[in-house]
This record gives C-alpha cells, sequence and structure tokens, in this order.
C-alpha cells in the first residue's frame, strides 16, 4: 500500500545498522534510477567490481515490477558473507524475489488507532499526547487519512501551531478539495 512507511522504515534501519557493514547503498526511487540506467550500473559495479567480497548493506527503494529486479545483476552471492540486499515495493510478489537470494519477507501492517494518534499529534502538536479540545478534528484527520503514516504526517505539519478554527478550516479545505 502507498503510504504506509516501507521507505520510512527502509531508512531507519539504514540508519540503524549501516555502520555494521564495509560498503552501504541506498538507492532511493529505483523506477527513476532505472530510467537512469548508467547511476544504476555505476553503483552496482561500485558494489561487483571489487576483488575481495565484502559486507554489504544494499537497500533497492520502490521497486515496481520484476523486469525491474531482472535487470540488476545481484545476488547475495556477489558480495561477502553478512551481506543484506533489502527492498522496499508493493508491486512485486514475494516468490519473484527467490532467485537473488531473499530469505525474509516483513509486510507492513497498517497502524492501529492508537498509533495514528500518537504519530499525528508528534506531528500536530510535537508531543505523544494530543490535546483533548481538538479530539473530534484528529478523529476526523485520521480518518480522512486512511490511517497513512505519510498522509498523517503531512497534514499534521500543516496544523502545527494552529488554532481550532485554523485546523476547521483546513480540513474543510482538504474535503471539499477531495485531496489530502
Amino acid at each position: 500500500m502507498a503510504g504506509i512507511g516501507k521507505t520510512t522504515i527502509a531508512k531507519a534501519l539504514y540508519n540503524q545498522i549501516s555502520s555494521n557493514f564495509d560498503v552501504k547503498k541506498f538507492v532511493p526511487n529505483i523506477k527513476g534510477r532505472m530510467k537512469d540506467s548508467v547511476t544504476l550500473k555505476q553503483v552496482l559495479r561500485y558494489f561487483l567490481g571489487e576483488k575481495v567480497k565484502r559486507k554489504v548493506l544494499l537497500i533497492l527503494d520502490n521497486v515496481r515490477s520484476e523486469r525491474e529486479l531482472e535487470v540488476l545483476p545481484v545476488t547475495l552471492e556477489c558480495f561477502g558473507p553478512g551481506s543484506i540486499i533489502i527492498i522496499t515495493t508493493r508491486q512485486v510478489k514475494h516468490d519473484r524475489f527467490h532467485g537473488i537470494g531473499v530469505n525474509h519477507i516483513y509486510r507492513v501492517k497498517e497502524m492501529d488507532y492508537n498509533e495514528c494518534v500518537e504519530l499525528f499529534s508528534w506531528t500536530a502538536f510535537k508531543k505523544v499526547t494530543p490535546e483533548r479540545s481538538f479530539s473530534r478534528l484528529i478523529n476526523y484527520a485520521i480518518e480522512y487519512c486512511d490511517g497513512l503514516p505519510f498522509a498523517l504526517v503531512a497534514i499534521g505539519s500543516v496544523l502545527l501551531e494552529r488554532s481550532i478554527e485554523e485546523w476547521e478550516s483546513v480540513l474543510q479545505r482538504l474535503e471539499s478539495s477531495g485531496g489530502a
């Protein structure tokens, strides 16, 4: 599902574990990089061109088709022991990844209501607990965003440090425009 937080999770994981690898690369928006195949080939040449196999962390973000994976001459065997390849996707079925050595698939779950409130509150109020006087509007915003983290953060940041009247106005405009 778009906006559920796949890229955010991959970036957070990269930031947390990248210091444990000899070579690390986060390649955002593979679809866009595929158009610029020279850049992607340079990235892969950097990984594959070394004589000594090194411990590599490679994150390929936003893979949208099986074809994008087929043109990548990458398997875990290309790298040294302990290497990790992470792929974020919403369209490629998990059985398509077996050829590159995938040994685990993590499906991002949708946030529950309380998690939505907490994320929205951190964004709109800069604290974990929302203002009670905003409860009705918070519920409306969460419902409007359909619980998607990206939308909650986007709308929450627009509403930061605004009055109830400003919240009502912004949310009313969003509803009448038909888009987040």
